[in-house]
């Protein structure tokens, strides 16, 4: 959850790029608590960030041929199929 909070931070306060949101990670004690990241821990670093980017973007392995593997689809299809002239 925290950082998902980190990237609307981010989008928030218009920062560009993931090196200057994890310095200001590192310095600014307000947006550590918005981003529930505790006192005593390690702001998140740039490449901590950039995983989370790559794997939020990443869509599971079932989902990209949904229409084929959908038995309600392709039941539909057959039918429609049939009453066609």
């Amino acid at each position: 959850m925290g950082l998902f909070r980190t990237f609307i931070v981010m989008k928030m306060k218009g920062v560009r790029s993931l090196r200057e949101m994890a310095r200001l990670l590192d310095t600014d004690l307000r947006l550590r608590k918005l981003c529930l990241i505790k006192t005593a821990e390690k702001g998140y670093s740039r490449s901590v960030l950039s995983k989370f980017i790559r794997k939020v973007g990443e869509n599971p392995p079932h989902q990209h041929n949904r229409r084929k593997s959908c038995p309600a689809l392709e039941t539909e299809r057959r039918s429609t199929r049939r009453f066609r002239v």
